[in-house]
């Protein structure tokens, strides 16, 4: 039954129109973006702080770089059901790019 559970609520995602799909992949990029700064700001200063505008200002500035980035690497026009090779060069290319820019 859970297996049969999850086939559905995947389905029904899957089925939802272009633009909400491209909206949430948006906002799993920025979260990660978010994630990303915080622990490499925790990795060099060598404690987790949860607020400082040092992490406001990373966060934001890796957020400006990735989500342009990524559209203009038409990243967000190939939101698929699978991914094959071709899919996975555009991605290696895309967050290699992000980070020689960041």
């Amino acid at each position: 039954m859970n297996n049969k559970f999850n086939k559905n609520q995947i389905n029904k995602i899957l089925n939802y129109p272009r633009p909400l799909k491209i909206l949430i992949a948006i906002i799993f990029d920025s979260s990660l973006c978010i994630l990303s700064a915080y622990l490499a700001l925790g990795i060099v200063m060598g404690d987790l702080i949860f607020f400082s505008w040092t992490l406001i200002f990373h966060s934001a500035v890796s957020i400006l770089i990735a989500i342009p980035l990524f559209f203009f690497l038409g990243l967000y026009q190939i939101i698929t059901r699978y991914i094959n090779g071709d899919t996975t060069f555009l991605l290696v290319k895309a967050i290699a790019s992000y980070t020689l820019i960041y």
